[in-house]
This record gives structure tokens, C-alpha cells and sequence, in this order.
């Protein structure tokens, strides 16, 4: 074990080294000044389309997921957009030698002063994820470290501490708003047979040739759930289009959802509420077009901690 081990760890300082260089060639966060690199992703996994948070705010999206290894203590960004861990989160434990991408709030590794912090904890009880030991502190303003983007070194997305973070609530809800950068910027989509999620458009959005799209207003009532096969979505995500997997939650150590099409995404933000719960972002494509006008997407969501959510991370445009 220990030779496996030992030779897991010079792989990741390869890569490392190997992503940071590419970095540098691609001139650090992304493609600025360079014509041609509307979509995809860089060598850091970091998306070449910049997308608005805020007024004068913009991020840049991982290439995909964030995912965790106990037995190796390794992060990394999934390898496709569309792709989760599913019920393989269910084996999450300290020593567990897979991938899990479901994770408790603010459980980076970081001895933040909460009792639960590692990406492996499971216990159910709220006020052990408190950063700091106390309910109002956000994985910010001191406390970024309890961040999993922003504590870790994650092997294929630059393998440099401090690259990544996580979007605050206000800033997912001005990146899904009908602000006059955002407008019609995002969608429910299909891959292939059974990938169900949420598509979200660059700032500077032109769609490609050979593909559709149509935006959602959030309501079911006017909700199209736009179909690609995996070549169709490439093209996609050539024109800079973002995708966040139906990934469902996990709550101690049990994942809800059957997983033939999972229809339920939740994502963290890196804020708390003041009942004591922090915000995540939640949608769903079960009953889209059923014309209740019921949301299929919330972005006032309060999620107790100690759920296993889904973090997508973001680079900020410098």
C-alpha cells in the first residue's frame, strides 16, 4: 500500500506540474487576447467564456464537478460536464478508495473550528458544520480556507492551493437572473439517454451552428428540456455553454434518487442563513411542461449542512 501510495503521489506532482505549465501557455486564468477560444476548457480546467456574477464581476467554470478520494486524500474535477459519482457515493468513508462528489458544507479539510470539516463526514447533526464554531460565518471573509476550491490542491484543475472557489448565493442568483447581461442565459437540458441538468450561457453567447436552444423562465410552465446527443453537446460546449448534472443529494450516508435519469440537482453556495442552514442552489427537470407553474429552480433555497450537495467551482476573471 504504501508503494501504491508513493507512486499515486508522484503521478499527482507530475500532473501538477504538467497542468501548470499549460496553464502558463494559455496566459494563466484563460484566453485573453486570443482569438478563436470562445468554448471548452484551458490545460487548468478552467473555461475559456467568462460569465457575469454581478455588475463588474465575472468567474470562469471548472470543466466540471468536484470530486474527492479519502484513501489518497486527492481532489480533482470530473472528467465531462454531465458526469456525477451517483450511489458509489454511498461508500463514503475515511479510507473509501473511490470518488465521492457529494459533500457537507464547508468540509474542505480545513480545521475550521466546526467538529465535522472532512469531505468524509457524515453525521447529521447541523451545528458540527458551524465554520469557526459559529452558525453565521460563510466559507469567506477569514474563513475561505473551509472553501474546497480554495483550500485544496486539485489535481487537474492547475494543482495550485488558493485557485478555486465557490459562487456566493448572490452571485448565483445574478448569474441565473433576467438581468440585461443575463437574460435568457440558462436552460434545462438532456445528454445522450439519461444525463438531466442545467445549462448555463456564457455572457457572450452566440449559438453554433448545427444545435438549439431554448431558455427557461424558471416556472414548469415554460421550461423546455432541450435534448443533445453527446456529439450535439459538444458543440454545445465549443460555443462556451456550461452544464450542471441532476446529481441528487446524499443525506448521512445514503443517496436519494434511483439514478436511471436522475432529474435533481443541488448545488452549494458559500453562504449561510440566518435560520442557521446555509444557501444552496436547487432545480428540477422531473415535471417540466406539466403547466402548474410550480419553479423548477430556486436560488432561495436553505439546505441543512449536513447534506451531501454538489460544488461546482469558479475561477474569478482578473
Amino acid at each position: 500500500m504504501k508503494r501504491i501510495f508513493v507512486s499515486f503521489i508522484a503521478v499527482v506532482t507530475m500532473l501538477s506540474v504538467c497542468l501548470c505549465a499549460c496553464e502558463r501557455e494559455n496566459g494563466g486564468d484563460g484566453p485573453e487576447g486570443e482569438e478563436g477560444l470562445i468554448g471548452g476548457f484551458n490545460g487548468a480546467g478552467v473555461s475559456n467564456a467568462v460569465f457575469s456574477v454581478g455588475p463588474g464581476k465575472r468567474v470562469r467554470f471548472s470543466k466540471g464537478n468536484l470530486r474527492y478520494n479519502a484513501a489518497f486524500n486527492a481532489w480533482k474535477l470530473a472528467d465531462n460536464q454531465y458526469d456525477y459519482v451517483g450511489k458509489d457515493n454511498n461508500n463514503i468513508a475515511p479510507d473509501y478508495n473511490g470518488w465521492i462528489d457529494l459533500f457537507g458544507w464547508g468540509t474542505s479539510g480545513w480545521e475550521s473550528g466546526a467538529v465535522a470539516y472532512q469531505p468524509w463526514d457524515t453525521t447529521t447533526i447541523d451545528s458540527n458544520y458551524w465554520v469557526g464554531g459559529y452558525w453565521c460565518n460563510g466559507l469567506f471573509d477569514g474563513y475561505e480556507q473551509a472553501d474546497w476550491g480554495y483550500h485544496n490542491i486539485i489535481v487537474n484543475g492547475s494543482g495550485l492551493a488558493g485557485f478555486w472557489r465557490t459562487l456566493k448565493i448572490g452571485e448565483w442568483r445574478y448569474l441565473l437572473d433576467s438581468n440585461e447581461v443575463r437574460k435568457d442565459k440558462w436552460g434545462f437540458a438532456k445528454i445522450g439517454n439519461d444525463k438531466y441538468g442545467m445549462v448555463i450561457l456564457p455572457d457572450a453567447w452566440k449559438l453554433p451552428q448545427g444545435v438549439t436552444f431554448q431558455p427557461s423562465d424558471g416556472t414548469r410552465d415554460n421550461s423546455p428540456l432541450n435534448s443533445y446527443s453527446l456529439d450535439e453537446w459538444g458543440i454545445m460546449e465549443s460555443g462556451g455553454a456550461i452544464f450542471l448534472p441532476s446529481a441528487s443529494i446524499r443525506s448521512g450516508a445514503i443517496v436519494s434518487g434511483d439514478f436511471e435519469g436522475n432529474h435533481r440537482g443541488s448545488y452549494w453556495s458559500s453562504s449561510c442563513h440566518y435560520t442557521m442552514t446555509s444557501y444552496d442552489v436547487i432545480f428540477d427537470t422531473w415535471y417540466l411542461n406539466e403547466s402548474d407553474g410550480n419553479l423548477t429552480l430556486r436560488t432561495d433555497h436553505q439546505r441543512p449542512r449536513h447534506i451531501g450537495c454538489s460544488v461546482r467551482l469558479v475561477r474569478d476573471e482578473k
